[in-house]
């Protein structure tokens, strides 16, 4: 589910963003609303009809403010006026129109680029089936379904009614102690000092990458460096113990977009295996490894020519081919390394860029009249980007399932780079209009 285990305070302003730039479209439990929901009596059905509608179902949201394109798909922001009076009407007629009353309603208004959106987090009941009374003489029981809200036929009312709520309440016993369980596993391997961690002795994924981001600082030292992970959501129920002379061919030869002249993950160096699985290459050079548990890491100099334009002066600007063609090419392996495993879940994807405050990224390559204006232009100027305000630039980590690879990760990745040098997206180079990469070919 989209957002899932979010509250809708804690949705980002650029997950807002992206549901536009990467044209999500309505479904089981996303509804868009281009302006809320008026104050007469029909708009006041049409609020229990829709929140009543994904109570009856899994639960959901709706996003208020953001206009569909005529087949569901987001497509701008309409900024919502008197957002918080908006709030408050939805709460007041949800409690008054809603049989039995729902569960407290989590609203939270976000501003996204001069826009008010009204995101409301309508949680799944187990109080089933709700029913919609625009008056009193009527009683309406709606679901959601993919294609929108529909009225519920008698046998789903009646299995709602008939359900066996004592099964339910255990289930979601057992889901919090397992939560709960969860949560005191990773509290506890956090705590561990990273310097005497053996990763593969982790179990949970946020542990894993804070002692891996640990380790790796310190092998960088002060050193400019361009680094790239991959992790599965689920890295203790992910071995590749059974498949490593076929990883280890990966590593040797792993997917490229282009045959020659290009900035892939070809390592430098020998491909060995070792006690955490195979590495290519040097730790504080061109490296790459493979963990046995699905982890996969990327890193680059990027003081060296081959990370910059060779023919522009100082400070040399990064090279965009080198930003942008190593983020498909790991998506691309992730997909090949989930696929020996069955793996089929969710994958994190991080990009970070280490010790480079005051470098320079233009867009373009060379010899385009993009890259001729950038070079034209002082730096500050909007061809010519600025330089990195930030030691480290890390940008907000991507999650997707391996179904969706590589789809629109690597632009996910790239653009907010180009974002903190002081670019718009459409500047942002080999990417088309679906935020498809264009190098070579992506599939």
């Amino acid at each position: 589910m989209i957002f899932d285990g979010k509250s809708a305070q804690s949705i980002t302003t650029d997950e807002l963003r992206r549901l536009i730039t990467d044209k999500i479209g309505e479904d089981l439990h996303l509804d868009y609303k281009g302006r809320p929901y008026v104050s007469n009596s029909h708009g006041t059905e049409e609020l229990a009809k829709d929140v009543t509608a994904l109570l009856n179902t899994d639960g959901g949201w709706l996003i208020i403010g953001i206009r569909e394109d005529g087949k569901g798909r987001a497509d701008a922001f309409v900024s919502v006026e008197n957002p918080e009076g908006v709030r408050r009407s939805i709460i007041d007629r949800c409690l008054e129109k809603i049989d039995p009353r729902p569960p407290t309603l989590d609203i939270a208004i976000h501003q996204v680029d001069g826009h008010n959106v009204v995101v409301v987090h309508v949680p799944e009941s187990d109080q089933k089936p709700h029913c919609a009374r625009p008056d009193a003489e009527h009683h309406y029981f709606w679901r959601r379904y993919e294609d929108g809200n529909k009225l519920m036929t008698m046998a789903e009312i009646r299995e709602c009614f008939e359900g066996d709520r004592v099964e339910r309440q255990l289930s979601e016993i057992l889901r919090v102690l397992s939560s709960m369980r969860r949560d005191t596993t990773v509290t506890r391997e956090l705590s561990l000092e990273s310097k005497d961690v053996d990763l593969l002795s982790l179990n949970t994924k946020e542990a894993f990458l804070k002692h891996a981001q640990d380790k790796f600082l310190p092998e960088i030292a002060k050193r400019p460096t361009y680094r790239l992970i991959a992790c599965p959501d689920k890295i203790d129920h992910f071995n590749l113990n059974n498949h490593i002379s076929t990883v280890r061919s990966l590593v040797a030869n792993p997917p490229a977009l282009r045959s020659r002249g290009a900035w892939d993950l070809k390592p430098i160096g020998n491909v060995r295996i070792t006690e955490n699985g195979i590495v290519a290459g040097d730790e504080s050079y061109h490296y790459l490894a493979v963990h046995r548990n699905g982890y996969v890491e990327f890193r680059t100099p990027s003081d060296d020519d081959s990370f910059h334009w060779a023919q522009t002066g100082d400070p040399r600007p990064i090279n965009p081919y080198a930003i942008i063609e190593p983020t498909v090419c790991l998506a691309l392996l992730a997909v090949k390394i989930c696929s020996l495993v069955g793996y089929d879940g969710d994958i994190l994807f991080g990009l970070g860029l280490h010790n480079v405050k005051g470098s320079l990224l233009l867009p373009y390559s060379p010899n385009t009249h993009g890259y001729q204006m950038a070079t034209a232009y002082p730096i500050g100027h909007a061809y010519g980007g600025r330089l990195c305000p930030e030691d480290t630039l890390k940008v907000p980590d991507v999650i997707a399932s391996v179904d969706e690879l590589p789809g629109t990760v690597p632009w996910r990745l790239v653009s907010e780079v180009y974002y903190r040098f002081g670019f718009r997206d459409e500047q942002v180079p080999f990417f088309d209009g679906q935020h498809k990469c264009t190098i070579g070919a992506t599939q």
